[in-house]
């Protein structure tokens, strides 16, 4: 996975555990400085499953077996089920415009922390699943929430609207014109306001990441498919001719000089 703190530095984990600072130093994406990180000592056993630097660049760890972490400056902070988190399996983060950070957990449902505090989701009228793989916000500000069994759920702050047939959400993102792609095995849909709509180009499954740069262009990541950029006009496969030898990817950044560095299952491409 690779993601991109306040300051422009790009962070990527190495096997779910190291992290590695890659520091922009000239307009090719040859000249990077890269760190590993050896300050962040988690325990030997924690496995990273998803990271994010929020609005104040403090870098929030998710993991799959010892809960959340923060780091604050120097100072690391941690949230187990010892002091807040209600399971220790996190699977993923996001945080929307306003700073609240949604928490969605294997076992324990959707959290949000919010003025040092967590808020627990599971007595909520309609929102009742306790496993949430993927989450984001659409442009009115809702929170979408992706489940692998019982389907996808939307929340206005104040109801739920539930989608049960859309099952198996891995992906959510927002474009740029406040459309909701909402991406699973079998493919993806685009929520236009109004209802759902098949992507056009049917043959892209198995979808892991969706990204747009600033020029419009979505970037898709696949599991066995490698990535393609939808340019608007035509669907592009980018693939070992372009460099990309790995099959798998899971997350787009793009640097401040317009290059897209992609977290893949071994390594990172940059496009």
């Amino acid at each position: 996975s690779i993601s991109e703190d306040r300051n422009g530095n790009l962070w990527a984990i190495q096997d779910r555990s190291v992290f590695h600072k890659i520091k922009i130093t000239g307009p090719s994406h040859y000249q990077v400085k890269a760190t590993q990180i050896d300050s962040i000592s988690l325990p030997s056993t924690a496995t990273i499953s998803d990271f994010h630097f929020d609005q104040q660049n403090q870098l929030w760890i998710a993991t799959q077996n010892e809960g959340l972490y923060k780091l604050n400056k120097n100072n690391l902070l941690h949230f187990d089920q010892s002091n807040g988190m209600p399971v220790d399996h996190i699977n993923c983060i996001y945080e929307d415009k306003t700073g609240n950070l949604w928490i969605g957990t294997a076992g324990g449902g959707l959290v949000k922390f919010t003025n040092q505090a967590f808020t627990y989701f599971d007595n909520l009228i309609g929102l009742s699943e306790k496993d949430i793989f993927a989450l984001n916000a659409d442009k009115k500000g809702n929170i979408w929430a992706g489940t692998s069994l019982h389907g996808l759920f939307k929340y206005d702050g104040k109801t739920v609207t539930h989608y049960p047939t859309m099952n198996e959400t891995r992906c959510i993102f927002t474009d740029s014109k406040g459309n909701v792609w909402i991406a699973n095995n079998q493919g993806i849909s685009i929520y236009n306001g109004t209802s759902f709509i098949p992507y056009k180009y049917k043959d892209v499954k198995n979808v892991r990441a969706i990204f747009e740069d600033k020029n419009g262009n979505i970037f898709i990541g696949t599991r066995g498919s490698k990535a393609f950029i939808d340019n608007g006009k035509e669907l592009i496969q980018i693939t070992e001719s372009a460099g990309l030898h790995n099959d798998n990817i899971y997350s787009f950044v793009e640097d401040k000089n317009g290059h897209i560095w992609m977290g893949t299952g071994n390594g990172i491409f940059v496009y």
